[in-house]
């Protein structure tokens, strides 16, 4: 019986050790009790909060294609994230205005705090440029579908104002 006991041991050292490491996505808001909330349950943003965001734009999603890994079972599971092509609707913050549309990398959806794009679909993007100088966006930031980002876009209008107009709204613009 030891015998058996000892060898249940070993292989399950062994299987803990042979596995590969678990990624997980771990994001919270952390804020004092009383703190007013948004309908979502994230904390209502503070002025310097949308002030300082890098990137805060609308944009509409044209594509989404996984980043490539170099492997075709890589490439199935989003393994390295997603590149999601978005035409520059407004911009309030970080988009040249020369710019019709931009490219957001976010991580592989679920562990990797990926945020899940659709194509046709309207978002207000909050995002930032990584240490890679690549633009980036998750789960773990405000970045809301346009269709639900009504409370969230009464603050930024009210600390940041109108958005700039996008390249396409000058264009189309009557001189």
């Amino acid at each position: 019986m030891r015998l058996l006991h000892t060898l249940i041991a070993v292989t399950a050292l062994l299987l803990s050790l042979a596995s590969p490491p678990a990624l997980a996505c771990s994001c919270s808001w952390i804020y004092p009790n009383g703190t007013p909330l948004l309908s979502d349950g994230s904390p209502v943003p503070s002025f310097s909060a949308l002030a300082d965001q890098p990137f805060l734009f609308l944009g509409t999603v044209e594509s989404v294609s996984p980043i490539p890994t170099g492997s075709p079972e890589g490439d199935k599971m989003f393994a390295k994230g997603l590149a999601t092509v978005l035409r520059v609707d407004h911009v309030w913050r970080g988009v040249p205005q020369y710019l019709e549309t931009i490219t957001v990398y976010t991580g592989f959806p679920g562990g990797g705090c990926g945020y899940l794009f659709r194509v046709g679909q309207c978002y207000l993007v909050f995002a930032e440029v990584e240490a890679d100088g690549m633009l980036r966006t998750s789960i773990c930031t405000r970045t809301t579908p346009w269709d639900r980002a009504g409370e969230l876009l009464s603050y930024v209008y009210a600390f940041l104002g109108p958005p700039r107009p996008s390249l396409q709204e000058l264009l189309e613009a009557p001189e």
